[in-house]
């Protein structure tokens, strides 16, 4: 009788380390686990903040590429009309050339 209870409390007692290891083994993963999930998140918000950081920069880029593109097209306008006015301008010292070789052939004939 006490053979078998020895052997019953045996049994248990093994069972119960058994329990008691498996217990631990599983708390050690969880916490491991629960380390890599902060490390995780850690992880995440950074990337989350430097993603944040680039689209910051991409809407500065966006902004300034705008501005250089609406002053391009200030100076093409403005590099247009300057090129008008020399146009009428060399027309008239053309105009003014020709008028006064005419003067010139008339005073040379008078």
């Amino acid at each position: 009788m006490l053979e078998m209870e020895l052997k019953e409390m045996t049994t248990n007692n093994n069972q119960l380390y058994y329990d008691y290891q498996s217990s631990k083994q599983l708390i050690e993963q969880m916490e491991f686990d629960n380390q890599r999930r902060i490390q995780y998140d850690k992880d995440f918000k950074q990337l989350q903040q430097q993603l944040n950081n680039s689209l910051n920069k991409e809407k500065q880029t966006q902004d300034e590429l705008n501005h250089v593109q609406n002053e391009n097209d200030r100076l093409i306008k403005e590099l247009r009309q300057i090129n008008n006015e020399y146009q009428i301008i060399k027309t008239k010292l053309i105009d003014y050339e020709e008028q006064i070789e005419g003067f010139e052939l008339i005073i040379y004939f008078y």
